[in-house]
């Protein structure tokens, strides 16, 4: 991939969406991260936005409690730009493949700088960009997509 935004894309474009699926964000994704599902709504998509404390963190028990059976997935950033905040995945990931959903993780600031099993968290979908902790030049990014989907 290019870049993190084209992979994030292709998931949003990738799934066969209906009326009243469920995309559940918080409310301070990078907008590579939010865009993408937010244009979903036109065709019917409801996008659940779990808020930030206020102390920076995302509580993951605030992200399960979001998760429904219409949810078809959570998008996330494994660490928040702006705050830093790593959340940890493997929770989510359980509570959202239970409902029948997926895991889609935005890892720009996490790939190459902490441990990523994509196996081990549950994650069904990744995107990063290379340029930033995996040294890249701009344009190499990365995805992932577990192999039965």
């Amino acid at each position: 991939m290019p870049n993190a935004s084209a992979g994030l894309g292709l998931v949003a474009r990738g799934l066969d969406w209906r009326q009243d699926d469920d995309v559940v964000i918080t409310n301070v994704e990078y907008p590579a991260n939010r865009y993408p599902w937010q244009d979903l709504k036109r065709l019917g998509v409801n996008l659940i936005e779990v808020p930030q404390l206020p102390d920076g963190r995302i509580d993951v028990e605030d992200v399960t409690d979001a998760i429904t059976d219409r949810t078809r997935i959570v998008a996330i950033s494994h660490v928040q730009y702006a705050s830093g905040h790593r959340i940890e995945l493997r929770p989510i990931s359980e509570t959202v493949h239970q409902a029948g959903g997926f895991l889609c993780v935005d890892a720009i600031q996490s790939a190459g700088a902490l441990p990523l099993d994509v196996q081990a968290m549950g994650i069904d979908f990744l995107a990063a960009d290379g340029h930033k902790w995996l040294l890249s030049p701009e344009g190499c990014g990365i995805f992932y997509c577990r192999e039965d989907l």
